[in-house]
């Protein structure tokens, strides 16, 4: 094996999907959880590599922007990770039914604090943004642990983390925008 600077040893067919967990979850709480839509599209992707399944990652993390169509991609893709697992022998906690649950308590919190927007208080609204982040974090951090946890059993050592993408980025200081919004307007 050969090493190119402080980069990992370079491995023959090395395969570049893993996304450390530390990295999903601050992502998801600086891009204000925004990271949902990019985290969706990558693992759609990743999976219809894996899988040869006509999945359209784009799409389905647009999807994501239509009210109640979205709970339904968030049980399709859960499921589809859920499966993959159950597939390779691989037990999971991975609840499609449960993720549903959570986004949608995200979305009716959503919906109170824009429809009462002129009664709601800035800690409130501020409290109500927080708990939805956590639960989106924990819904993408919750499908990338199990994804990493099939990727390093397929893969083994040839597995390798995923580059950060301009989008990823993007998306991360378009939240940090977000946030600085509720301290200085």
């Amino acid at each position: 094996m050969d090493r190119q600077d402080n980069q990992s040893p370079i491995v023959e067919g090395a395969i570049a999907r893993l996304l450390g967990e530390r990295r999903v979850v601050v992502a998801a709480v600086l891009s204000h959880g925004v990271y949902l839509y990019y985290w969706l599209y990558l693992s759609w992707k990743h999976l219809r590599e894996e899988t040869g399944r006509n999945y359209y990652p784009v799409w389905h993390a647009l999807a994501m922007l239509a009210p109640v169509f979205n709970l339904y991609i968030i049980y399709v893709h859960l499921k589809a990770i859920r499966e993959l697992l159950a597939a390779s022998g691989m037990e999971t906690t991975l609840s499609p039914v449960r993720g549903v649950v959570l986004m949608g308590a995200v979305e009716v919190m959503s919906l109170v604090t824009f429809f009462r927007a002129s009664t709601v208080s800035l800690g409130q609204a501020l409290l109500m943004d927080l708990v939805g982040i956590a639960v989106v974090a924990y819904i993408v951090l919750w499908g990338q642990s199990s994804l990493n946890r099939y990727w390093a059993q397929k893969y083994g050592e040839r597995l390798r983390d995923a580059p950060l993408g301009r989008g990823e980025v993007l998306i991360v200081l378009l939240g940090l925008w977000t946030w600085t919004l509720y301290f200085v307007g």
